[in-house]
C-alpha cells in the first residue's frame, strides 16, 4: 500500500471513530394505530412537543389512520436510559365534533426531564381534509392534498404544502432552521407575505393571474395571486421559501422566478 494509501486509510478510520464518539443511539416504539370513523371532511389539530407531521388527504381511503412513533435520541453510551425514557412519552388521538363536522384531534407530551432527546414522528391519513392546525418543535411537516385553513408552526425541519385542490383560505407558516414549500393549484389565490431571513424567496406561477409588488426582494415577496384576499402568510429564518402556482403541483418544473 502506497504512502497516499495509508494517508486515506488513517483518515477515514479517524473520521468514522470520531462520528461514533459523537453519535446518538434511537430508541423508538411505533404505537398502535388509531382507527377513526370520520364522515365527510375532518380538520385537524395537532399539538406536539416535537417530531415529524405527515398529514394525507387520501380519497381511496374509508377512515381516518392515525400511526405515531415514539423517539429517544441519547449518545451511544446511553441506550438503556433512551429506551426507558419512553415510557415518559403520552400520545393521545381522538374524534372530536367542530364547529363544522369533525375533528382529528392529536396531542403529545413528555414529562422526561431530557425531552429535548424524544419526540413523536405522526402520520395521518384521511379521505377529505379541510383545514390544518399543526404545532410541533423538532420536526419537518408534510401537508399533501389537503385543503381549507392552515396553521403550522415548528423548527428544524421543512414544511412542504403540496396540494391538488385550489387554496381559497388563509395559510399561515412560521418556521426555524427550515425551508417551506408552497405547491398549489392555479385556481388559487391569496395575498402573498413572505419573509426569509438568511435565506431567499422564489415565486413560480402559470395557469394563473400573478401580481409581484414592488416592495418584494430576493429574501421577501408581497403578490396577489387571482384578486385574492385571504392572506398567505409564510416566515422562516435560515431557510429558503418557493412558491409554486401550476395546472398540476406534483409536476413543478425547475425554473423559479420572483
Amino acid at each position: 500500500m502506497s504512502h497516499m494509501s495509508k494517508l486515506i486509510v488513517l483518515i477515514l478510520l479517524v473520521t468514522a471513530t470520531a462520528l461514533i464518539a459523537g453519535g446518538c443511539a434511537t430508541a423508538q416504539n411505533k404505537l398502535q394505530p388509531v382507527l377513526l370513523p370520520v364522515n365527510g371532511p375532518v380538520s385537524v389539530v395537532l399539538d406536539s412537543f416535537a417530531g415529524d407531521v405527515r398529514i394525507v388527504a387520501d380519497p381511496d381511503v374509508t377512515e381516518a389512520t392515525v400511526t405515531a412513533t415514539t423517539q429517544a435520541f441519547h449518545s451511544l453510551t446511553r441506550m438503556d436510559e433512551a429506551a426507558a425514557s419512553l415510557a415518559n412519552i403520552q400520545f393521545h388521538a381522538v374524534l372530536v365534533p367542530a364547529d363544522v363536522g369533525q375533528a382529528i384531534q392529536v396531542t403529545t407530551t413528555s414529562d422526561d426531564p431530557e425531552d429535548h432527546h424524544q419526540g413523536v414522528n405522526i402520520t395521518i391519513i384521511a379521505p377529505n381534509i379541510d383545514g390544518v392546525h399543526v404545532k410541533t418543535k423538532r420536526g419537518s411537516v408534510v401537508l399533501d392534498n389537503i385543503r381549507g385553513q392552515v396553521d403550522v408552526t415548528t423548527n428544524d425541519g421543512d414544511v412542504s404544502i403540496l396540494t391538488t385542490h385550489a387554496m381559497l383560505k388563509p395559510v399561515k407558516v412560521l418556521n426555524v432552521n427550515g425551508d417551506i414549500i408552497y405547491r398549489v393549484r392555479g385556481e388559487s389565490a391569496g395575498k402573498f407575505d413572505c419573509e426569509a431571513i438568511n435565506g431567499s424567496v422564489n415565486f413560480y406561477a402559470q395557469h394563473s393571474q400573478a401580481t409581484v409588488h414592488r416592495n418584494s426582494d430576493h429574501d421577501s415577496l408581497v403578490a396577489t395571486l387571482n384578486d385574492g384576499t385571504n392572506p398567505i402568510l409564510l416566515r422562516t429564518v435560515h431557510g429558503d421559501i418557493s412558491v409554486s402556482v401550476s395546472s398540476d403541483p406534483r409536476d413543478v418544473g425547475l425554473q423559479l422566478f420572483h
